[in-house]
């Protein structure tokens, strides 16, 4: 498959929605590292008592204009009930034509315990910000400006018509998790439900096409913490996502353990169904952890386009809980 073919199949992913919408929400292989973005419940949920992170992702690299995701989050674990977070995200080709960016205002709710010393918890989660997306049409290139001998030609007119370059619009969501916070179990689980967009935020963008409403993302997860010696730690964890007609499965596993008594160092790997097999690796120094990985396509996505790995490199700081009450979660990386 040509460069120009998947520079226009991605302008069409990204500009146009059919009946059947598909997945339209940025999604990042370190989901982990951007927890809220996979359900608002998780806003608070850490060892400590303020987190913040960055998320830097490029996209179908090698191709015309790669896909970059950039990402910002910070929450809080407060003395009280209720944690509140903030966190914006932006996707845009590589040459700024297209921008996808939310930004949103999270809180958790964790005063639903039970068990032995409040072992089990629930956590309820709302999210409530914005959608914006933008276009510069001309950094966009159409099918009809080129021509078959010669190529793209920019002084090509195009009878693609806008009625607008820029959308912004309100977006809410929620979500439920349930933690096992019990510090000396040898199997601590964890998981929960979200869905994002529940109020089907219009977003009309392209002339002609119609009212369309941005489809519900759905999201599950889980997983559990299987600590093997005091210091090494097991992960196996996997989410689901659907949005419209797009569906993500992803299974994965990491383990963790220390290098001194301020390093830890983290190895794993994700597989996406039928998409790609992501490596990954962390270092935790101090209050700061890096983490890096790449994706590997899966075959059948080799051969339907080209180019399409991407790497990610994530760098978090947690700040340890000054305050001794509350439950003890995982250690990180976990939701």
């Amino acid at each position: 498959m040509s460069i120009k073919t998947i520079y226009i199949i991605l302008l069409g992913y990204l500009l146009t929605k059919s009946v059947a919408f598909g997945q339209l929400d940025p999604m990042t292989s370190q989901y982990f590292r951007f927890p809220m973005q996979v359900n608002p419940a998780l806003t608070g949920a850490f060892g400590g008592d303020l987190r913040a992170s960055a998320i830097h992702r490029n996209q179908w690299l090698g191709t015309i204009s790669p896909l970059q995701t950039a990402a910002l989050s910070a929450d809080l674990r407060t003395n009280s009930s209720f944690h509140p977070g903030v966190q914006v995200l932006q996707m845009q080709t590589g040459g700024g034509a297209f921008r996808y960016t939310q930004a949103y205002a999270t809180l958790a709710y964790d005063g639903i315990r039970f068990g032995t010393m409040g072992r089990h918890q629930i956590r309820v989660g709302f999210l409530a910000g914005i959608l914006n997306r933008s276009i510069q049409p001309g950094r966009l290139q159409f099918g009809d400006q080129w021509n078959q001998i010669t190529g793209f030609q920019p002084g090509n007119p195009t009878t693609e018509v806008f009625d607008r370059t820029s959308t912004l619009v309100p977006d809410l969501g929620f979500g439920l998790a349930y933690f096992d916070t019990k510090e000396d179990g040898v199997l601590q689980f964890f998981g929960g439900g979200s869905a994002f967009h529940i109020n089907r935020p219009e977003d009309k963008f392209i002339s002609g096409s119609g009212i369309s409403r941005v489809p519900i993302r759905w999201v599950a997860h889980g997983g559990f913490s299987w600590r093997m010696t005091p210091d090494v730690y097991i992960v196996p964890h996997a989410v689901w996502m659907r949005q419209g007609t797009a569906e993500v499965r992803m299974v994965g596993m990491y383990t963790m353990f220390p290098v001194n008594e301020s390093t830890d160092f983290m190895i794993g790997a994700n597989f996406r169904w039928r998409d790609a097999l992501v490596p990954y690796a962390g270092l935790t120094i101090g209050n700061f952890t890096m983490g890096v990985s790449y994706d590997i396509p899966a075959m059948t996505t080799r051969q339907a386009f080209q180019n399409t790995s991407a790497f990610e490199i994530t760098l978090s700081y947690m700040r340890k809980k000054s305050f001794s009450e509350g439950p003890s979660y995982m250690r990180c990386p976990r939701f």
